[in-house]
């Protein structure tokens, strides 16, 4: 995504200083370093500079644009990606939308092998945590120099591998987006379609095209729970489900709207009860 953003808004950008929060997955590891010094070294930039928050004090204004978001989401109709941009979009003048992919599948922010690439380039920083300052110059080739404080003493190393070469046109390797596993497909359209405004049903959560995986051949996405099996499931005496027809008056997938609250006329209310084994109380939820 740095890539990304400094390819399309940071044209004729001699030197630039980023700061960070700290996060080591995030931005404090050797990637990110070496990407630094790979876009001086091809000549994209003469000099860039990072500087990292310290513990205790990482709070800055990303942080106050994501509050923003957070409060305007809270409060907003969301059902699909697209309902997810106008809510970022209407949270504040200062946050604005990078899409990475469209709802419709199509791919806008390529995602490079950086690690793979870098691997064959330069070589690491060892105790990178214990500094907070990075300095990378064009001169001389492969030096980056880091500090502990700002005011500290300069240690200076020496990333770039010998016989390496650095080609200015050559870029790392897409990586494919891998998708959604078959099982999590299946659980967006039995446990979430039911959820989404009519509009957004098959955006969101359409028909998964592969038979879902039962017994022993069934997957599941690393990282992501598994939806909960229910033991029972009481339906609640309702008057009839809406038409399967979208009223007239709703609005598309992803149209704005300025409404807080939109209620359509004659909108009918399922009510769920359902538990599990080890759940005494039944939750109930509402199916608009």
């Amino acid at each position: 995504m740095v890539h990304f953003y400094l390819k399309n808004h940071g044209l004729n950008s001699v030197s630039i200083h980023f700061n960070a929060d700290n996060c080591t997955g995030q931005n404090k590891n050797n990637t990110v370093i070496q990407y630094l010094l790979w876009r001086v070294m091809t000549g994209l930039n003469a000099s860039i500079s990072i500087s990292f928050l310290p513990v205790g004090h990482t709070k800055f204004s990303p942080d106050w644009c994501f509050g923003l978001l957070k409060q305007k989401f809270r409060k907003a109709e969301v059902d699909s990606l697209d309902d997810f941009i106008q809510v970022v979009e209407q949270s504040s003048a200062v946050n604005k939308t990078q899409p990475v992919g469209s709802s419709n599948g199509e791919l806008i922010v390529e995602t490079l092998d950086w690690c793979s690439y870098f691997a064959t380039l330069f070589k690491k920083i060892k105790g990178i945590k214990g500094f907070q300052h990075f300095v990378v110059n064009a001169t001389p080739p492969g030096v980056v120099a880091a500090r502990q404080a700002v005011e500290g003493p300069v240690t200076q190393f020496n990333l770039l591998k010998e016989d390496a070469q650095i080609m200015e046109d050559e870029l790392p390797n897409i990586l494919p987006p891998k998708g959604m596993s078959t099982e999590r497909k299946w659980y967006l359209y039995e446990k979430i379609r039911p959820f989404c405004r009519y509009e957004c049903k098959d955006v969101t959560c359409p028909l998964p095209d592969a038979p879902r995986l039962t017994g022993s051949s069934r997957q599941s996405t690393p990282g992501v729970d598994d939806p909960p099996d229910l033991a029972m499931e009481i339906e609640v005496p309702h008057s009839p489900r809406q038409s399967l027809e979208p009223p007239a008056t709703q609005r598309k997938c992803g149209e704005r709207t300025d409404d807080k609250n939109v209620w359509e006329e004659n909108t009918e209310i399922e009510v769920i009860a359902s538990f599990t084994a080890n759940q005494r109380t039944p939750s109930v939820t509402c199916d608009l």
